[in-house]
């Protein structure tokens, strides 16, 4: 069917609707609009949805509070709204589901009892806008992605954004995992709190601006690993990054680079089981905010900041408070002649 969209809800039987024609007009918008909610109206506790369609943007709907449908949606659109509510379970999309969708920003967002769903067959290599898009689904378990194309994706903050159920994201699934454009991918795992092993895959990041908060609260995570060519080297924000990780014992940052990072605040702050950091040479002559940056790390026992071009950093506070267990601070090359922050720097070492 080339201009319509079919509807198929499954239980215990089946019940279609289909659209024939294309949505151009206001009466035709109305029919469409008056159908779709007959047809929620009479499945809103149904189980699974399965949505077929060759447009872009066909619906904006939630069964659960039956909004309306974005009368701005054609065939014609680049951008896929589908807020399927708080009652799904399960969403697949069909076969060879081609797009040109432009935007999934916020497409799953608050879809607070969806637990898998199924990307396998969504395509689309037009995609700039992945940020929100699994946001706050709370019960989510599992995500398949294969086929996934992310390579022109600008904006990917907060991706999965409180999925504290989710227990693994396979990225190595990605139709392809190119990132040449991508800017932000701020909050983009915070409070994923039962992701354990995390690999992520990108390569070709050299835009990359924003990774804070980025794994804030992945209180399970125990390993995270960065592909050989994640390229750090434009990234200007790292704050509070891995901050409350608490489960994680290591971490390496050899192939980082910090060269253009100002704020690395909070970044490593309550990780309260990390024992060894690995810094890369490069220099960090933009760095002007170190705040809090190891604070409560109580198992740290050494740590080699020997490498760090402290000679633009301004805040300096809190930066080893409550390292308990801290014995050795290699930091031959601290220069602190701009600094204007420094309480509680040491405190309770």
């Amino acid at each position: 069917m080339k201009n319509g969209i079919f509807i198929k809800l499954n239980k215990n039987k089946n019940m279609e609707y289909c659209v024939k024609s294309k949505v151009t007009n206001f009466r035709i918008k109305m029919f469409y609009f008056i159908l779709v909610l007959m047809c929620f109206i009479k499945i809103s506790r149904q189980n699974k949805i399965i949505i077929v369609g060759k447009g872009e943007c066909l619906l904006n709907i939630n069964p659960t509070i039956l909004s309306s449908v974005d009368s701005k949606c054609a065939p014609t659109d680049s951008k896929l709204k589908c807020n399927l509510g708080l009652s799904e379970s399960s969403i697949e999309f069909p076969i060879n589901t081609n797009t040109n969708v432009v935007s999934a920003h916020n497409m799953f967002k608050d879809c607070s009892s969806l637990t898998n769903i199924d990307l396998s067959n969504f395509v689309s290599t037009s995609l700039n806008e992945t940020d929100g898009m699994f946001e706050n689904c709370i019960s989510l378990t599992t995500i398949k992605f294969s086929n996934f194309d992310v390579s022109n994706v600008l904006n990917m903050s907060h991706m999965f954004y409180n999925c504290s159920l989710l227990q693994s994201i396979d990225f190595n699934d990605f139709a392809n995992t190119v990132q040449n454009l991508l800017i932000d991918m701020s909050f983009m795992f915070f409070n994923c709190s039962s992701l354990a092993i995390l690999d992520l895959g990108f390569s070709s990041t050299s835009k990359l601006k924003n990774m804070s908060n980025m794994f804030e609260l992945c209180t399970n995570l125990k390993e995270l690993t960065f592909s050989l060519n994640f390229d750090t080297s434009s990234v200007e924000n790292m704050e509070n990054m891995l901050s409350n990780c608490i489960n994680l014992n290591s971490v390496d940052l050899s192939k980082f680079e910090f060269g253009s990072v100002t704020s690395m605040n909070g970044m490593f702050r309550n990780c309260a089981k990390l024992k060894t950091i690995r810094f890369p040479q490069s220099a960090t002559n933009s760095l002007i905010n170190m705040g809090s940056m190891f604070q409560s790390c109580s198992s740290l026992d050494t740590l080699d900041l020997s490498t760090f071009d402290t000679s633009s950093v301004l805040f300096m506070n809190d930066l080893f408070h409550d390292c308990t267990s801290l014995k050795n601070i290699m930091m031959s090359n601290f220069m602190t002649e701009n600094v204007i922050k420094m309480e509680s720097m040491f405190e309770n070492c």
